[in-house]
Parts: structure tokens; C-alpha cells; sequence
């Protein structure tokens, strides 16, 4: 859980690695919970990583994602930054305080540029941040080495 974390700028080719706390394993693909209010990324994600063997949930929001979480099982949440209600990072501090959702590993995505949000979202707890706009095959190799 507090292991080291890394940041990802989709605008290069390199990427640290980082140390991520893993779900407890379950038999099937991990469930990932994909959050954004772009609704045409949302379901760009979704299907792509659907078409890579991933059970995949979405919500629009924040309070929608915690509606999902009580009632489905997630291994990995990819969420955006800048949402309505609650912001990626803060919906991460709330997943954060819950033992039951603690060790699941969360990606911020976001087009904001300001070193701040990264430097905050790790310090929340977030396990890796992501530039926007997303390449989906980086995404894919992210989600693959979290899980």
C-alpha cells in the first residue's frame, strides 16, 4: 500500500515502474471500474479493455463509482480528475479510507499539466497518474502490470 508509486506522461515513451498493492485474487479477469464524465472515453476505455479480456464497469461521476463499488466487485479503478461532485483525487481519498476498497490500486487520468495535481494525487494515494489524452496501449500495459 504505501509502496513506491510512478507517473506516466503519455507524451513519452518512458515510465518507472512502481511498486503497487494488489487486490486479493480472484478466479476470472479483474474487474475494472472506468470513471469519467466524458462519456466517449468512458466507452472508448471500457470497449478496449472488454476487447483485452477485462470485465469492465463505468460511471459518470464519483458518487455513481462508490454505487458501483458497493454493489459490484473491482480490482482497478481508472478514474479522471476534474468531474463533477468530486474531483478523481478526492474520490480516491474516500476509497482510500475504506478497508474494504484500501489495497485496490487507482489510476488518475488528467489533462492538466500542473505538476501540483501529480504531486497531490500520489500523496492521496493514488498509484499512478496518466497525461491525457490516454494511448491505449500504454493504458493497457499500465493496467496489465497493476494488476
Amino acid at each position: 500500500m504505501g509502496g513506491p508509486r510512478c507517473v506516466v506522461n503519455a507524451r513519452s515513451d518512458a515510465y518507472f515502474p512502481a511498486s503497487l498493492p494488489h487486490p486479493p485474487h480472484t478466479a476470472g479477469p479483474v474487474h475494472i471500474l472506468v470513471i469519467d464524465d466524458d462519456s466517449s472515453l468512458c466507452t472508448s476505455l471500457s470497449y478496449y479493455l472488454e476487447r483485452h479480456g477485462y470485465t469492465v464497469h463505468s460511471a459518470s461521476d464519483a458518487l455513481q463509482a462508490l454505487d458501483v463499488m458497493e454493489r459490484h466487485p473491482v480490482g482497478m479503478v481508472i478514474t479522471d480528475y476534474l468531474m463533477p461532485h468530486l474531483d478523481g483525487i478526492h474520490f480516491t481519498e474516500i476509497v482510500k479510507a475504506d478497508p474494504r476498497f484500501r489495497s485496490i490500486p487507482v489510476l488518475l487520468m488528467t489533462a492538466v499539466v500542473d505538476g501540483s495535481v501529480t504531486d497531490k494525487s500520489l500523496r492521496k494515494g493514488v498509484a499512478l497518474t496518466l497525461q491525457k489524452p490516454v494511448d491505449m496501449g500504454q493504458l493497457l500495459n499500465l493496467v496489465r502490470f497493476a494488476e
